[in-house]
């Protein structure tokens, strides 16, 4: 009996054991003498709770109609119809949609700001640059009184920044009326004889006084027959913000324009950029 007992025991030991392994949170059980009666039923308790507790299957069981529609309704709901012999999930799906649509807005909201930022620029640009104008007027002695044909181009700032790197040309002689042939122009050995850079700051001017024909008895008769006295010439200079510019310029005298001592704008020779 008393061997019989130190096997049981040695049997249990062993099953123990080999429960503390699989189990790590199962309690030790304490080794006493007990009764054969008792030991048997420890075993079958023991055998009972090492078994894993069943858990039940995710799938439905394929023998209830019932239950298989329910899972093919839920697995449905989940994804598109199939499209291309692909299966895309809905909410999958709608994440991308959503996800492209924002990075398009923000794509054109960008476009939209630096356009408005490019427009702030050149408005500011065209509000502070230098404007440089030419207008005519007789010339005139220290009192104030006209000097007849002698006149003079006042040449002024309108802007509110300087105008640099200031270059400037002008001419003058007798042409028909009105023109149909172009002005000329000075040759590029005349035009680099006649470079002067200047700046001319906001709200001044400066004056150019051409050679103008002298208004003798066969010029006054060209004059009266039909011609007319031109005085033309460009400007060129660079404003604050770097950028060039011209202003291209054209006066003109006929026989109505002689009779008062006075030029006026020759129509389209007036331009400016």
């Amino acid at each position: 009996m008393r061997q019989h007992l130190l096997v049981v025991l040695a049997l249990l030991s062993g099953l123990v054991f080999a429960e503390s392994q699989l189990s790590p949170k199962t309690p030790q059980i304490e080794t006493k003498k007990e009764s054969k009666g008792s030991i048997q039923y420890q075993q079958e308790s023991h055998q009972t709770k090492s078994q894993p507790p069943s858990t039940p299957s995710a799938i439905p069981n394929s023998n209830d109609p019932k239950k298989n529609s329910e899972y093919g309704n839920q697995e449905g709901n989940e994804f598109w119809p199939p499209f291309l012999g692909f299966r895309f999930k809905v909410t999958d799906s709608l994440l991308v949609l959503f996800t492209a649509v924002l990075a398009i807005f923000t794509g054109k909201l960008w476009a939209s700001t630096s356009k408005l930022v490019t427009g702030a620029e050149e408005t500011a640009k065209k509000q502070l640059r230098a404007y440089i104008s030419a207008v005519v007027e007789s010339n005139r002695d220290y009192d104030g009184n006209v000097i007849p044909y002698e006149t003079a181009i006042v040449v002024s700032n309108a802007g509110q920044t300087p105008a640099h790197k200031m270059t400037y040309w002008t001419l003058s002689d007798i042409h028909e009326f009105p023109l149909t042939k172009e002005l000329t122009t000075p040759s590029k050995e005349d035009l680099k004889a006649l470079e002067a850079y200047s700046v001319l700051h906001p709200g001044k001017d400066f004056y150019l006084r051409p050679d103008i024909p002298e208004f003798n008895t066969a010029n006054r008769l060209r004059i009266t027959n039909g011609q007319a006295v031109y005085i033309w010439g460009k400007i060129s200079y660079e404003d604050a913000f770097g950028d060039n510019h011209d202003t291209a310029f054209c006066f003109f005298m006929d026989k109505e324009g002689y009779q008062h001592r006075q030029f006026a704008f020759y129509m389209d020779k007036n331009k400016a950029t």
